[in-house]
């Protein structure tokens, strides 16, 4: 069978009609191309280009071969995406996509267990507030994710599990004036500037329901975080110099708290977040199913 380089030549001359122009497009010499050119139609046995003085065409036997080029290379694409599929169902293979909330949370103790038990997992986490792991989950990249799903519409084909309900915490550095204000409502902590992970739909449009869900509350959501970043060691190293608030789950913050730089601020009443897992139906491999049973062997 003709090689890549063959085929790539091949498709070149056919888009420019140019030896020249279609050798530099590859980054080879005008007779190297032309030396893969002839290889090609010695190989199919009938000519694929018509030479004319103002340049080079496919004549039918080379359109007709070009489609077949194409329907090849999209094979071979299935068969090692399959293989490779195959390949990481018997592997201990485990990619997870999490937002920043869960890593302290969830992510960290479970993988904990299992690299004691299976010390040659490997393993990959995706950490992002957006929307992306799902996106990642339903494209075969990922195994299973754990996010807030409430801003996710198409849920099709994916298993779900409503995972226990947690509340987020927010923290503030020692001697913040927020601490002075004892046990308050939840809505007075955006009256100072907020630092966080990103803030997908719904967590905007309850903070905004908070702040009386007009226009105005709107534009103030509108402007949050005053400092977004999925990495928690940075905004707990700002939070610690500055008067921003930042909001996160107590697991996260235990060392800054021990160490004397933050305090939780108190609330009058918690905030809920719904956090939930997802993988795709009936796929996975050895170790996304492991660690699927633990995660929800852990809830109630």
């Amino acid at each position: 069978m003709l090689n890549d380089r063959t085929l790539a030549a091949v498709r070149a001359l056919a888009s420019f009609h140019s030896f020249h122009e279609a050798a530099e497009s590859l980054g080879m010499s005008t007779a190297t191309l032309s030396r893969h050119i002839a290889k090609a139609e010695e190989f199919c046995g009938f000519m694929l280009f018509e030479r004319r003085k103002n340049g080079s065409a496919l004549t039918a036997g080379g359109e007709r071969f070009l489609l077949l080029a194409d329907d090849y290379t999209a094979s071979t694409t299935r068969f090692e995406n399959g293989l490779r599929q195959t390949r990481n169902a018997t592997e201990m293979f485990l990619r997870i996509g999490c937002g920043p909330l869960t890593t302290d949370t969830l992510i960290g103790p479970l993988l904990e267990r299992m690299l004691a038990k299976q010390p040659d997992l490997r393993v990959k986490v995706v950490v992002r507030a957006t929307k992306e792991p799902v996106e990642e989950l339903r494209a075969g990249a990922l195994d299973i994710v754990i996010v807030d799903l409430t801003h996710t519409s198409n849920l099709a084909n994916l298993d779900i599990k409503v995972l226990e309900k947690r509340s987020v915490a927010f923290f503030a550095r020692v001697g913040h004036p927020i601490h002075e204000l004892g046990p308050i409502a939840a809505r007075q902590v955006f009256d100072y500037p907020l630092a966080s992970a990103h803030l997908h739909r719904h967590w905007r449009a309850t903070v905004a329901t908070m702040l009386g869900g007009d226009s105005t509350a709107w534009r103030r959501v509108e402007e949050m975080p005053a400092i977004e970043c999925d990495d928690f060691n940075l905004l707990i190293r700002l939070t610690a110099k500055t008067d921003h608030i930042c909001a996160g789950m107590p697991e996260t913050f235990a060392k800054a708290v021990a160490d004397g730089t933050h305090r939780e601020v108190q609330l009058s009443h918690p905030m809920p977040w719904n956090i939930c897992a997802a993988r795709r139906r009936g796929l996975g491999s050895q170790a996304a199913h492991l660690f699927w049973d633990a995660l929800l062997a852990g809830q109630p």
